[in-house]
């Protein structure tokens, strides 16, 4: 199992202390150690801290590094897979079932992650994609923090997403990243990049009250590190 092999790595991972199979159905069954939480998709309906964001964003990174120094991708990193424990002020990122190893030229399964946090290189099918999908779905869940919505883009046509992704944040270099890996785009992909080539992104009807202090500076700017088209 994938999770054996980060399980317990450090406090930000489940740690796994039993599985079997179920005989009837063949279902597969874990048991972890006990860890007291909220849901951070919970999270977003109530009030929270600043403080509470950066321990939330710290242990989730911290997982994603412990992953990344076993060559492992998590491929589903978003606000529902991730718990807080209030007390402890600790978060894990949980829910390891679409993980997988990474070997540098091996192609990936496309079809994983939730649609709103997929990164640019699912949506345009590029199967050689590495560790920066999970520092992109990370950034997600950092705006989704910072602007106290559940998303940045809204639910719907999967096909709609880089659009909406390119007119918010720009491309950034994403057509010479596709050139240069030799990516095949749709017409249509094409123009909708090459109209928003030049663009900044544009934070500013995610701004109000509600988030006024959790959208410092600092946060802006790392959400413009991590949330960036191209992956190189």
């Amino acid at each position: 199992m994938v999770l054996s092999t980060i399980s317990g790595s450090n406090q930000h991972v489940p740690l796994l202390l039993d599985y079997g199979v179920e005989e009837a159905s063949g279902a597969i069954y874990m048991v972890y150690d006990y860890f007291g939480h909220m849901n951070v998709f919970s999270m977003l309906s109530s009030s929270y801290s600043l403080f509470e964001v950066k321990r939330i964003m710290r242990g989730v990174l911290r997982a994603i590094q412990a992953a990344k120094t076993r060559s492992m991708i998590h491929r589903d990193v978003k606000h529902t897979n991730v718990v807080y424990d209030l007390e402890k002020a600790e978060a894990r990122l949980i829910d390891w079932g679409q993980a997988v190893f990474h070997i540098p030229g091996v192609p990936l399964t496309l079809n994983v992650g939730t649609s709103v946090f997929k990164p640019p290189e699912l949506l345009i099918s590029f199967p050689l994609y590495d560790y920066s999908v999970d520092i992109w779905a990370a950034g997600h869940l950092l705006a989704c923090l910072t602007f106290n919505v559940e998303s940045l883009f809204p639910p719907g046509n999967i096909e709609q997403l880089l659009p909406q992704l390119a007119a918010l944040l720009g491309t950034q270099g994403f057509l010479e990243y596709c050139e240069k890996r030799r990516i095949p785009l749709s017409f249509t992909q094409e123009t909708v990049l090459r109209q928003c080539e030049g663009a900044r992104p544009s934070w500013g009807k995610f701004l109000g009250q509600n988030n006024r202090e959790l959208a410092t500076p600092e946060a802006i700017d790392l959400l413009e590190k991590m949330l960036v088209l191209n992956p190189e």
